[in-house]
């Protein structure tokens, strides 16, 4: 790694700095040396590029209000977990009334906007239907779960994060849900 890549240089090179102006280029390279995978991380874990720059830029606010207070030399793992507490604060404070979990409609346009190249053939349409009916029939909180985890793809600790539930309780009841599901699938296709 070279200095400009390097997080543990960066860091000492910052708390090195006898000025502002120092110890502002040694911040612009902690940035360089952390911020291409903790942006990647942020888009993995939510989806969407809107909210992971939102999350992105609040964790580097974080980061340099707290530069001060980090202690030891691993500065990537200390960026991390300010960027993985963003993230969590960002699901806890978003309301789960407004997350809008199952949308028929988002079915069909998964089907209307495939693009003529690469169609939805009949079977995806089959099982897009199967999947609306079954959606359907599960009780209202399970729709979420099972929309959040399946078809939105979302991992489990962010499912946990935006239900408010612990990882543990989340990984349950996404099994429960499915058990749900299955059980009634046989009646409903």
């Amino acid at each position: 790694m070279d200095e400009c890549t390097d997080p543990g240089k960066a860091l000492e090179i910052y708390r090195g700095a006898k000025d502002e102006e120092g110890k502002l280029a040694a911040l612009e390279r902690i940035v360089r040396a952390v911020g291409p995978s903790l942006f990647g991380y942020l888009l993995r874990a939510c989806r969407s590029p809107e909210t992971a720059e939102d999350i992105y830029q609040e964790t580097l606010i974080g980061i340099v209000k707290k530069i001060d207070s980090c202690r030891g030399s691993n500065l990537k793992s200390w960026c991390f977990r300010i960027a993985h507490r963003k993230l969590t604060d960002y699901f806890r404070k978003w309301p789960v009334e407004h997350l809008e979990p199952f949308d028929e409609n988002a079915l069909e346009e998964i089907i209307s906007s495939s693009s003529e190249d690469d169609p939805v053939s009949a079977s995806e349409r089959d099982d897009i239907d199967r999947a609306r009916k079954l959606l359907r029939a599960v009780p209202p909180p399970c729709r979420g779960i099972l929309w959040s985890f399946y078809i939105r793809e979302l991992d489990v600790k962010t499912v946990a994060a935006l239900y408010r539930l612990k990882y543990d309780a989340a990984r349950q009841r996404i099994k429960r849900c499915l058990l749900k599901a299955r059980l009634l699938s046989k009646n409903v296709l």
